[in-house]
C-alpha cells in the first residue's frame, strides 16, 4: 500500500521506506523514523513488513551484470500486525525474524505475544525476538483507550440492528466510560461519544440505559470540566 510518507523531493507516498546501511555491526541500532498514514478502516490483516538485507560494498565498476545483481542479499523478514484485540497501540515490540516469507506468513506468528510456530517456517537464531521496534500512534479515528474502544465496538454492533434493546455488554461499556482515567482519551473523541449516547437515549425507553447515559452526561462531563478548569489555574 502506498501509505508511507516519502522523503523530501520524492513522491508524497510510497510503498516502502529504507533505513541507513550499517557497516559490519553485530547488533545494529537503526534510529530511522517512518511516518505512515494508516487506513481509517483497519482489520487483522493490516501489518507492517520488515525486510533485512546484507549489502555488498566491494563491487567495482568492471563487475559483470550477474555479480551486480547480488548487491542486496535477503537475510530475513519480520512483520508486525497493527491490530491487537481490535485495538491499535503505541508500544515497543520484540519480534522474531524469519529466514523466508511464505504466502501465509501472517498465520505463523503472533507478534504481540511473541508466540510463533509452523513446521515450514525457519527462524533466525531459533526464533528469538531479535528485532525491537517502537510505534507511536497519533489518531483521531482509532482510540488507544481500552474502555473507549470497547464502547465504540459495542456501538458498531448496535448499528446492525437499532431496533433491538441495548445488550448487557453495551450497558457495561457505557458505565465503564466513567472509569476512563486519561482525560485526552475522552476529549479527543467527545463529539462521537456524545452522538452515540444521545442516539441511544432517544431510541430507548429502558430505565437502566437512560440512567446510565444520564449519569455519564452529568457526572462524567462535569468531572472533565472541573479538571480542565483546574489545569487552567496552574
Amino acid at each position: 500500500m502506498k501509505c508511507i510518507y516519502g522523503k523530501p523531493g520524492g513522491p508524497l507516498f510510497t510503498s516502502a521506506a529504507h533505513t541507513a546501511v550499517l557497516h559490519h555491526s553485530q547488533n545494529p541500532d537503526f534510529s530511522d523514523e517512518v511516518k505512515i498514514e494508516l487506513p481509517t478502516q483497519l482489520h487483522e490483516k493490516h501489518h507492517i513488513l520488515f525486510s533485512f538485507y546484507h549489502i555488498t560494498c566491494d563491487i567495482n565498476a568492471k563487475a559483470n551484470a550477474k555479480k551486480k545483481e547480488t548487491l542486496e542479499t535477503s537475510v530475513g523478514y519480520a512483520w508486525l500486525p497493527l491490530m491487537k484485540h481490535d485495538q491499535i497501540a503505541s508500544q515497543e515490540y520484540n519480534i522474531p525474524i524469519a529466514t523466508s516469507l511464505p504466502p501465509n506468513y501472517l498465520s505463523f506468528q503472533d507478534s504481540a505475544s511473541g508466540k510463533h510456530g509452523g513446521s515450514d517456517m525457519k527462524w533466525v537464531d531459533g526464533g528469538k525476538p531479535l528485532f525491537k521496534v517502537s510505534t507511536f500512534v497519533v489518531s483521531t479515528v482509532n482510540t488507544q483507550d481500552p474502555r473507549v474502544n470497547a464502547f465504540f465496538r459495542q456501538c458498531q454492533k448496535r448499528e446492525k440492528d437499532m431496533s433491538q434493546s441495548p445488550t448487557s455488554n453495551f450497558i457495561r461499556s457505557c458505565k465503564n466510560l466513567l472509569n476512563v482515567e486519561k482525560i485526552h482519551a475522552i476529549m479527543s473523541f467527545l463529539p462521537i461519544i456524545l452522538n452515540q449516547l444521545f442516539k441511544v437515549l432517544v431510541q430507548n425507553e429502558e430505565d437502566e440505559i437512560s440512567t446510565t447515559v444520564t449519569r455519564y452526561l452529568s457526572h462524567g462531563l462535569r468531572r472533565r470540566d472541573l479538571t480542565v478548569c483546574d489545569c487552567t489555574k496552574l
